[in-house]
């Protein structure tokens, strides 16, 4: 099985925009708008209620016309990719609605099909196949057969996204999908959006209020500033944005995330701060973390850049037995760094 999402910048560009203004009619809410999605990125997206977020998911998703620019979904303009072709490629959950109540899960998680079924919507061997992989995926083989209307928001949630998988989709769209859930299902969520993120590629844009959980798994975050006209949207990497914030993940809403490979252990100096974000990063991107920096492959040290205003960190990583050295001024360059080094080679690129 393939894996992505250790360094997601150095996958394909999926999804692209130019120039884009979104918004309704004369109203501009984002203007010129130059982004890039990659496979198995995952983007949160934040801002204050009316910002743009839901707005700009809905731009992106092919679902509401741009007032100006450019969209690309693989390099192909998206008004010249079919609405059928569009459904293979991009799913959009929003807030839980239940159309039918007396659905079954698994008929709910079948209409994620309707790409790919004929006029007749009659379900092949093949059909079955993936919603049954998309309901084991996200752990709900035990809510198939129950009704839809006797299920949590959680247990709904799962099934929501299950649908969007049955589509097979490249790109999923998430419009506060921890709304209304407990922390412990957050956490079962977010786990299961890492993994699918890492292990198949899938790239993940989520409208969220919830920053603090979501800044675990994400490799980028996407800030609509309010405060302009029109407003404006900052693209960063995650860590850089926490320190730029002061916003470091709580030590309380650790998320254990499975990881596919570990090829290197690191022995991280820092400030506690710096610490929690340098090990949320390095977890992020499969590596071990090790207390004891003699049997570790690389050491870092970390600390606030003190010739910086703007709050940057500096940093310098070590490999343990060539001591070749790299160092820079931000997590973003960090994740530049580290993704360039051999696997147990003893190199540095």
């Amino acid at each position: 099985m393939s894996t992505f999402n250790f360094y997601s910048q150095n996958n394909p560009i999926l999804l692209s925009t130019e120039k884009l203004d979104i918004g309704y009619g004369a109203d501009i809410l984002i203007k010129e708008l130059t982004l890039n999605i990659r496979h198995g990125e995952i983007i949160a997206l934040i801002g204050e209620n009316g910002s743009g977020k839901s707005t700009l998911i809905r731009t992106l998703a092919g679902l509401q016309n741009p007032l100006a620019g450019r969209i690309a979904l693989n390099e192909i303009p998206i008004q010249q990719v079919s609405m059928h072709d569009k459904a293979k490629m991009m799913a959009s959950v929003s807030t839980i609605t239940t159309e039918n109540i007396m659905l079954t899960g698994y008929k709910f998680v079948s209409h994620g099909r309707y790409p790919y079924i004929g006029w007749n919507g009659r379900l092949r061997a093949i059909d079955h196949e993936v919603i049954n992989d998309s309901i084991n995926l996200v752990k709900a083989t035990h809510l198939a057969q129950r009704s839809i209307h006797s299920l949590s928001d959680g247990e709904m949630q799962r099934l929501v996204i299950a649908r969007a998988l049955a589509q097979e989709p490249d790109l999923i769209f998430l419009d506060e999908p921890t709304v209304f859930l407990d922390q412990s299902t957050k956490l079962i969520l977010l786990n299961l959006l890492r993994n699918l993120s890492t292990k198949r590629g899938l790239a993940i844009v989520a409208a969220t209020h919830d920053l603090e959980y979501f800044q675990q798994i994400s490799d980028t975050v996407w800030n609509i500033d309010s405060n302009k006209s029109p407003h404006k949207l900052y693209s960063s990497n995650t860590e850089d944005y926490a320190v730029k914030l002061s916003q470091n993940p709580s030590a309380g809403v650790a998320l254990s995330v499975d990881q596919v490979i570990r090829p290197n252990k690191i022995f991280i100096s820092a400030p506690q701060e710096l610490e929690i974000l340098a090990q949320q990063l390095f977890n992020r991107h499969g590596w071990e973390i090790t207390d004891i920096k003699l049997s570790s492959d690389y050491a870092i040290a970390l600390n606030m850049n003190p010739v910086s205003q703007k709050g940057q960190i500096h940093w310098s990583i070590t490999h343990q037995h060539t001591q070749a050295m790299v160092s820079g001024d931000s997590f973003e360059e960090l994740v530049t760094a580290t993704s360039s080094l051999r696997y147990n080679s003893g190199q540095m690129l």
